[in-house]
């Protein structure tokens, strides 16, 4: 079963939501705070403040009850602006192994899944949503589906995620 987050903006008219897949990830909705353009290149899409929706992507993840994937693994790496090789030196590991993980070739232990979160947590400056040992029993019990669909919607106040009912 695949669940899905999306994102409205406030006062924004209903719209057919957008699957975001530019970010590297496949749950991904917009609601609102987008529009479809037509320019010389041919169609495309315009997406307001990306920058502070992909925090709040990532802030999603770091939180959510459930192992990441590859691809969630990837996306907070290159958010942190790391290399592979750069995230595999600062986790003690070799940039080959980090890689089989993001493609999803191994799994990813729980060790490294904390710690990628922490370590984002740590690029932003900003404080852990929890203790860290919260943190750490919060994610021993993972118990969310994978790869659930996740919408987003923009506000006058950035961007939000919308909980699911």
């Amino acid at each position: 079963m695949t669940t899905t987050k999306t994102v409205r903006h406030v006062g924004e008219a209903d719209v057919q939501p957008f699957h975001y897949t530019a970010c590297g990830l496949d749950n991904v909705w917009l609601l609102s705070g987008y529009e479809r353009e037509t320019t010389s290149y041919g169609d495309g899409v315009s997406i307001r403040h990306m920058d502070h929706l992909h925090e709040m992507i990532a802030r999603g993840l770091i939180t959510e009850k459930k192992t990441l994937s590859g691809k969630e693994f990837r996306f907070l790496r290159k958010e942190m602006g790391l290399s592979q090789l750069e995230l595999a030196k600062r986790m003690r590991m070799s940039d080959q192994q980090l890689a089989r993980w993001e493609k999803a070739e191994s799994e990813l232990p729980g060790p490294a899944d904390l710690l990628v979160r922490v370590l984002y947590c740590e690029s932003l400056g900003i404080n852990l949503p929890m203790k860290f040992n919260e943190l750490a029993d919060a994610l021993a019990e993972m118990d969310s589906a994978p790869d659930a669909r996740v919408e987003f919607f923009e506000t006058k106040k950035g961007w939000r995620e919308k909980k699911a009912a």
